[in-house]
């Protein structure tokens, strides 16, 4: 039974007061809104779903991706922003400039001339850090979180064909509004004054966000009267939607959730892309990130549940060579070569980093568990005890989690709960247990 989190009265619980969330609301320079409702997604639906989305789209259509390849994987996507774009609709694609331009398929050949507006931000080599901001929104009225990228190895996924195993949501509601008014801001940053989200669109995203307000839907004012009422009438669908940018305000998501992690009772299940444990001189044997410090106290000190699943151990430059993928065999030049021994020594250095880590946390927390999954899980979501779901671009546990701008999704939701705690069972069905020092072979 310890796939089933212990019962917890979650009325006494931080995160169900007032004044939680108005704290949250000053780190996190967002607020609280209800009314939202989702349609979680996984691999191969990344596609179809985007594209239905963009289909959809009347007025506006904006999307931002660390990566975007224009190649067969892609082009229903590809026709699909053309054909919306030449039919009038305000199309606005953003990606990170440093890897977009390394990849073969870099959209620029398709998009030029179309009427797409594309942005590439100045990415790593510049910066030192990405934008991993991942998000899809049409007309102001429904959007799309993301982990996944937009390239081959990511939408022919399936969960179980060694490619990248993701997740993803569509969502309605104020948090919609929320995610245009974060697009708004990062375009502008990074945009020619020419190509700047003019004031009739912001002006749409100011009355959208006084009519909420003026609904109930949103704000501190309402916090006080939806932790008062029982938690069966409470609004469903309480969400906040928080972005950190690489140089104003770059650790708000980290923050905030780690916030939301100390208000745990009876558990806490989460997916990591990496499992970098690089070392410090405060917790030498915890590790760097104090999100992996906090689950730790929790399972130790608390007897909350704690459930990690990492990948295992391939990288996207080994997948081209696994056979029944679906994916054409790919030709390596040198840049490809070096990129892939540079991952597999990061990743060989993590396994055996991570395998002293839970050597040791393994006899000081018993609830606190580490699993790999078989293939490439590319999943950033984290569970806390039955009602709380966080999901985004957001890399918990990785080095580029306080690097990288980000956005994610806070939600308070029971039946959302539940739909992300399937999912991860099942993944937890297909991983095995974190190998520890003792196990490896030196």
């Amino acid at each position: 039974d310890w796939l089933t989190p212990t019962a917890v009265d979650a009325q006494s619980g931080a995160r169900e007061t007032p004044e939680f969330h108005q704290r949250i609301d000053q780190l996190s320079n967002s607020e609280l809104t209800s009314g939202n409702s989702f349609d979680p997604f996984l691999d191969q639906e990344v596609l179809p779903r985007i594209v239905s989305l963009v289909k959809k789209s009347k007025t506006t259509l904006w999307a931002s991706a660390l990566l975007f390849s224009c190649d067969a994987s892609t082009k229903p996507l590809v026709d699909a922003l053309i054909e919306r774009a030449k039919a009038g609709v305000d199309v606005r694609v953003m990606v990170d400039r440093t890897l977009q331009l390394m990849q073969k398929n870099n959209c620029k050949k398709e998009f030029s001339g179309q009427g797409i507006k594309l942005i590439l931000v100045p990415g790593m080599i510049l910066k030192g850090s990405a934008l991993h901001v991942k998000l899809w929104m049409r007309d102001l009225e429904e959007g799309i979180f993301l982990g996944a990228n937009l390239i081959d190895i990511q939408v022919q996924a399936t969960g179980f064909n060694f490619l990248f195993h993701d997740s993803g949501m569509n969502i309605k509601g104020p948090s919609v509004t929320d995610m245009a008014q974060r697009f708004l801001e990062i375009w502008n940053l990074y945009t020619k004054n020419t190509q700047q989200i003019g004031s009739s669109v912001s002006e749409r995203i100011s009355l959208k966000l006084a009519a909420e307000r003026t609904a109930g839907l949103r704000g501190a004012d309402q916090y006080l009267r939806w932790f008062q009422l029982p938690k069966n009438e409470r609004p469903k669908g309480l969400c906040r939607v928080v972005t950190q940018e690489r140089h104003l305000g770059r650790e708000r998501v980290s923050q905030t959730v780690g916030e939301y992690i100390k208000t745990a009772q009876s558990r806490i299940w989460l997916t990591s892309v990496r499992r970098d444990f690089h070392q410090t001189l405060d917790h030498p044997e915890i590790g760097y990130n104090q999100i992996l410090i906090d689950t730790f106290s929790k399972a130790k000190d608390e007897g909350v549940r704690v459930e990690m699943m990492f990948n295992a151990a391939v990288n996207p430059y080994s997948v081209y060579s696994v056979p029944n993928t679906g994916l054409p065999a790919r030709k390596f030049g040198l840049k490809d070569r070096l990129m892939q021994m540079h991952l597999n020594h990061s990743t060989d250095k993590a396994l055996r980093d991570g395998a002293d880590f839970f050597e040791k946390t393994n006899l000081k927390a018993p609830l606190f568990r580490a699993w790999s999954y078989f293939s490439y899980s590319h999943m950033k979501n984290i569970m806390i005890d039955e009602d709380v779901v966080i999901t985004g671009s957001y890399n918990p546990l990785d080095e580029r989690s306080t690097d990288d701008a980000e956005i994610a999704l806070f939600c308070q939701d029971k039946e959302l709960s539940t739909k992300y705690s399937q999912s991860f069972s099942r993944d937890l069905v297909n991983s095995i247990p974190y190998p520890l020092k003792s196990q490896i072979t030196k």
